[in-house]
């Protein structure tokens, strides 16, 4: 039972996304929170647009559920083999690093955030946050609430120091710029605002997971995500792929990897379980696949 992915859904998703990168474009950004978020709003423009915000809202939504539960379960797997895959501490660290760098941005001294930053972005926001000293501007990020951290990606390879992982990330805070000599207002927003990110792992040379890329192209790359390991035998021999809406199943043959379906003929989302139990249907003879309790 290979799959097939859905043509309409990729369709829409393809169209709704094109949309919203023409109401991103209409949209003046500002340089404002860590990672370059944009603040402020659209105005007439963002009530006439609404409708089609709400939808790309709700793929997104739809998206971030799916790539979550993939993760989690590869997480789950895996985690028996190597510790740092365990999900509740990744979300606390994403939790911490996210606080730390707002801290470190808004008092623009990169120091206070080194030990939860990779080189690259430590580098790439201290530049940023230097021009701002120099500018004597100051981003200002008040009543900070981090609402929802999820998973979407996690990769794991057989080089410990190429692992690394996605987090989407939402919430929301009061975002603006101001002269830190006279406290004037310059850009940005005194209301608060909501704010949605996908923010990259990794390992730093001591194996410790810590924040390498902020990214808000969020449609373009939660449709591109797919958590993979490559370091163990338990998806890479045998095993089968279980639809979680017919029940169906498809065993996988040798050279095959869960990594190479997504969808059930039904349209059902397939899952991977190393082993399973089968439950015979006599109203229809059809042999349907369960997850062994004990697994």
């Amino acid at each position: 039972m290979k799959t097939f992915k859905s043509k309409n859904m990729a369709k829409s998703i393809y169209i709704f996304g094109f949309l919203a990168v023409l109401i991103v474009l209409t949209i003046d950004p500002a340089f404002a929170r860590a990672g370059g978020g944009s603040g402020g709003g659209a105005g007439l423009l963002t009530i006439i647009l609404l409708p089609f915000l709400i939808i790309y809202s709700l793929i997104i939504s739809w998206l971030v559920r799916r790539k979550n539960k993939e993760a989690k379960e590869l997480a789950a797997q895996i985690e028996q083999y190597d510790p740092s895959w365990n999900m509740e501490k990744i979300n606390k660290i994403v939790e911490d690093t996210f606080y730390r760098v707002q801290d470190a941005w808004m008092q623009r001294n990169q120091d206070l955030a080194r030990d939860y930053m990779s080189d690259s972005i430590y580098k790439q926001h201290k530049i940023q946050t230097d021009m701002m000293l120099k500018e004597h501007k100051e981003n200002i990020l008040l009543n900070i609430k981090l609402d929802n951290i999820k998973i979407v990606e996690i990769v794991d390879l057989k080089e410990d120091s190429r692992d690394f992982f996605w987090a989407y990330i939402n919430g929301s805070m009061i975002d603006y710029i101001a002269d830190d000599r006279s406290g004037a207002f310059i850009s940005g927003d005194k209301s608060k605002t909501s704010f949605q990110e996908l923010w990259k792992f990794v390992r730093d040379p001591n194996g410790k997971w810590v924040l390498d890329r902020i990214d808000q192209h969020i449609l373009g790359d939660l449709k591109k995500f797919k958590s993979l390991t490559e370091g163990y035998d338990l998806e890479l021999d045998g095993g089968y792929m279980v639809c979680e809406k017919c029940g169906g199943f498809y065993k996988l043959q040798e050279g095959e990897h869960p990594e190479d379906f997504d969808t059930c003929q039904c349209g059902g989302h397939l899952t991977y379980h190393k082993k399973v139990v089968f439950q015979e249907d006599m109203g229809n003879q059809l042999r349907k696949a369960y997850k062994s309790p004990n697994l």
